[in-house]
């Protein structure tokens, strides 16, 4: 078990297990809850365990159109997947 995958178990998040596993999204290291999309720089997509919702940071840093556009389209999907399901 790689260590990527035993961090992808203590999320336990479906929706963000699979953009990891298909390299989607890139855990950091140090703090596995911080995911880096790829191909976009400086922003990043936060799990909160204890509220259980996704969070961005750094968004305003992408300069480039496209890479803004790849970063909407991920967050968006897990926000509507997780953050408005927990809210029911």
């Amino acid at each position: 078990m790689t260590k990527s995958t035993q961090h992808i178990k203590e999320i336990n998040v479906e929706e963000i297990q699979k953009l990891i596993s298909d390299g989607t999204l890139k855990q950091w290291g140090r703090y596995p809850h911080i995911m880096f999309v790829e191909g976009v720089d400086k922003a990043r997509i936060i799990w909160d365990d204890r509220k259980k919702v996704v969070m961005h940071k750094f968004v305003s840093s992408i300069a480039d159109t496209e890479q803004r556009k790849k970063f909407a389209r991920v967050y968006n999907s897990l926000n509507a997947s997780i953050n408005k399901q927990n809210k029911k």
